[in-house]
């Protein structure tokens, strides 16, 4: 448990068959410290950051490399504003916000992956419109993203890179529902969509057309397209390269489509799972 004395993070010892857990409960912890504290998960096989008060991890920075389960969950304002969240080796990473208390909890954060990463899960319904504002995912070199975006809460001016060599497709899934927003995000999908890039919008959210979201694709994204893509227009590939499969993904604490059931066998790479937050049992 981090207290008010810490002042430079915390270095895991656990091993692979063990967890570490990393309570966060002092408020403006990470936003007063002169030196962003470093968070290392050494080789634990799960690694988790909780987060109970507001601005606890600002400007932390977070190495789970060697986990294979890596779990944020923000429960304060801000918790993990302008947090730096590198993780490699894992099969499952989730960025959750378990309850409305968790506003504006990815804001400027940055997620970067390895050759390594399997499939990542981020929330973004904590009810804030700022829950995901400038969050950069660097996602290119993971097998699966998710984002899900609901309750009255943004995903803005942020920028995406999906997964560019996955054996998946798509490899890239955006849902947004029950009064979520997209608005001005730049999202970098090399093979378009439907191939690698997946949009769900559903009645009753925010506006997700005419909003600045902007579709880079091709082999130097030099392409652009705004979202929605449909057929005949830029980023629009029909041409299919991978493997076909839809991944289960951790379901939000709001209603979101169902996930289609797989087509094909699945990958022989890895096969993303993320765990379904105990919230809500999704409809």
């Amino acid at each position: 448990t981090v207290t008010g004395g810490d002042t430079s993070g915390y270095d895991c010892t656990a091993g692979a068959s063990g967890t570490c857990t990393i309570n966060c409960a002092v408020q403006d912890w990470g936003k007063n410290l002169n030196a962003p504290p470093i968070f290392n998960c050494g080789n634990a096989g799960t690694c988790k950051f909780m987060c109970a008060s507001q601005k606890c991890f600002n400007f932390a920075v977070i190495h789970a490399t060697n986990s294979q389960t890596v779990i944020l969950s923000s429960e304060g304002k801000e918790c993990f504003k302008t947090t730096q969240i590198n993780v490699g080796n894992a099969d499952t990473v989730q960025l959750l916000i378990p309850s409305t208390a968790g506003l504006k909890s990815w804001k400027e954060a940055t997620l970067t992956t390895t050759a390594a990463t399997g499939s990542i899960d981020i929330q973004c319904h904590g009810e804030s419109t700022d829950d995901c504002k400038t969050l950069t995912v660097e996602a290119q070199q993971a097998q699966y993203l998710h984002i899900s975006v609901g309750v009255s809460s943004e995903l803005e001016e942020s920028t995406i890179r999906c997964p560019e060599s996955s054996s998946i497709s798509p490899s890239c899934v955006i849902d947004v529902v029950n009064g979520g927003y997209m608005h001005v995000n730049n999202i970098y999908a090399q093979n378009g969509a439907p191939q690698d890039l997946e949009v769900n919008f559903v009645a009753g959210s925010g506006a997700i057309s005419g909003g600045g979201n902007t579709v880079y694709c091709g082999s130097t994204y030099g392409t652009t397209a705004t979202v929605p893509i449909t057929s005949g227009s830029n980023c629009y590939v029909t041409t299919t390269t991978t493997t076909t499969k839809s991944p289960t993904t951790a379901a939000p604490t709001t209603a979101e489509p169902t996930t289609p059931a797989p087509t094909t066998a699945a990958p022989t790479t890895k096969t993303p799972t993320t765990a379904t937050p105990t919230t809500k049992t999704p409809t």
